[in-house]
């Protein structure tokens, strides 16, 4: 039987200026892998448009600690919900689960985790079908009345990103 991998969160690590500094901690500590956050914050929000070189810097960090980049926490919808009534936040938040998807598939992580809310600093719409209509009218699919719960518009917007990876996993939290 072999022992489950153990991952830290890495806001939960020490505050360390880089990503190699930030990996051999994590990996000094025992831990296997770490969770990237994406959240409202311009320094995390920048994270989903990190050049190629960037991105490779990351890998070889995760190549000479032998410490993964398991998951991408995308909860920058928060700030940028897909069921917002504004279609510019719509917009943006669709481009934020592209990009988080691109970074994942880049990192070699092999989940992203989304919050299941459909709206969060904002009031929720007084028409989410209509709302929720024009999503999928953007993302070019079919409406569904079971689309009035956003985790399973998540999940079809995902496969018609064309998931870049077979093996990445979404992870809805509820």
């Amino acid at each position: 039987m072999s022992n489950p991998s153990i991952g830290i969160y890495e806001k939960a690590l020490p505050d360390l200026p880089d990503w190699p500094s930030r990996l051999a901690a994590a990996a000094e500590a025992g831990y296997d892998f770490v969770e990237i956050p994406v959240d409202e914050t311009e320094e995390k929000l920048a994270r989903l448009d990190w050049t190629t070189t960037e991105r490779a810097a990351l890998r070889s960090a995760v190549t000479d600690t032998g410490v993964d980049i398991d998951t991408v926490i995308l909860s920058a919808h928060r700030k940028f919900p897909l069921g917002s009534a504004s279609v510019e936040t719509r917009e943006k938040a669709l481009d934020l689960f592209k990009k988080a998807v691109d970074l994942a598939v880049d990192l070699n992580a092999s989940t992203i985790q989304l919050a299941g809310y459909f709206v969060y600093y904002e009031k929720l719409t007084e028409e989410p079908k209509k709302v929720m209509r024009g999503i999928c009218k953007f993302l070019g699919i079919k409406f569904k009345k079971l689309f009035v719960y956003p985790h399973t518009l998540i999940k079809e917007a995902l496969e018609k990103l064309g998931n870049q990876s077979n093996e990445l996993l979404l992870v809805v939290e509820t």
